[in-house]
C-alpha cells in the first residue's frame, strides 16, 4: 500500500535499472479550485525506491522473418 497526497492516481509502472523503483502518475483534471487547493502536487509524477522488483511489461514486436 503507498499512501499518496493526492486523490488520483492513474497509472503504476515498475522502472529504474532493477524495476525497484515505482512510478505512479496522478491526475489534476475534474478537481475543483479547493481540491486543487488541498491536492496542490495533484497532476505530479511520484517515485517510491521499493525493496523487491517489478516486472518489466511485456514487449511486443513484428515476427523475425517479415
Amino acid at each position: 500500500v503507498v499512501d499518496l497526497p493526492v486523490s488520483n492516481a492513474t497509472c503504476p509502472a515498475f522502472g529504474g535499472p532493477d524495476y525497484k523503483t515505482l512510478f505512479i502518475s496522478t491526475a489534476s483534471q475534474r478537481l475543483t479550485k479547493d481540491e486543487l487547493k488541498m491536492q496542490p502536487q495533484a497532476g505530479n509524477l511520484f517515485a517510491y525506491d521499493l525493496d523487491v522488483p517489478g516486472l518489466p511489461e511485456p514487449v511486443f514486436g513484428c515476427a523475425s522473418w517479415l
